[in-house]
């Protein structure tokens, strides 16, 4: 069990509503949040210098294929550019433990989306080859039922209207995990992890 548990995010909403779920349901952590974006360098240099943190989660990112796709500039500084400043942060401060949650959009990209996040792998797997003796993972795995802008919501919404489904293409097939799976691999990946590792989790049928 953590100490403290630092939730940072720049949706001051979606920031709200975590830290009240996880206080409700963790009352013995210190539960805190910060109020930051990544591109802030120097807040996010700031924050790092003032908080003793042993692991760092990323999971930051615009993640809608098609608003990335209609945005691109603005995709590549917040899921680009905030994932080297968190990493620059994490080296100056010494931290050894990152995990970055990343997709399996990434596998031989072919979306703007997909694209910047197979970028964050490489850079992690290059930071971590200079320096062996950091923890630096990532953690690949498809769509996680009902979290934030995922197509269930979409779906759900369409059939209580009585409208069709909106698919991409008749063929595709889509793989699901639940939230609480999602978090659970996450979090053991970066306990089994020895440093490099890209993990692909297997999403089942």
């Amino acid at each position: 069990t953590p100490k403290k548990l630092i939730v940072l995010d720049n949706s001051e909403f979606a920031l709200f509503n975590i830290s009240r779920k996880l206080k409700k349901s963790f009352p013995k952590i210190d539960i805190q949040e910060c109020l930051l974006d990544l591109k802030d360098s120097n807040g996010l240099r700031k924050f790092f210098e003032l908080n003793d943190i042993d692991i760092v989660y990323h999971a930051a990112a615009y993640k809608h294929v098609d608003l990335v796709e209609k945005n691109i500039q603005s995709s590549i500084k917040n899921n680009i550019i905030g994932f080297i400043n968190v990493l620059k942060a994490a080296s100056e401060n010494n931290i050894k433990n990152v995990t970055l949650v990343s997709t399996d959009k990434a596998v031989s990209p072919s979306t703007s989306m997909g694209m910047t996040k197979r970028v964050c792998e490489m850079i992690l797997l290059n930071e971590y080859k200079k320096d062996l003796s950091r923890n630096y993972s990532a953690v690949r795995f498809g769509n996680v039922f009902n979290s934030s802008g995922s197509v269930i919501s979409i779906f759900k919404e369409q059939i209580q209207k009585g409208e069709d489904l909106t698919l991409t293409d008749p063929d595709v097939t889509r793989y699901f995990m639940s939230i609480k799976e999602a978090a659970n691999l996450v979090i053991k990946s970066s306990t089994i992890s020895k440093g490099g590792e890209l993990f692909i989790l297997d999403m089942g049928q």
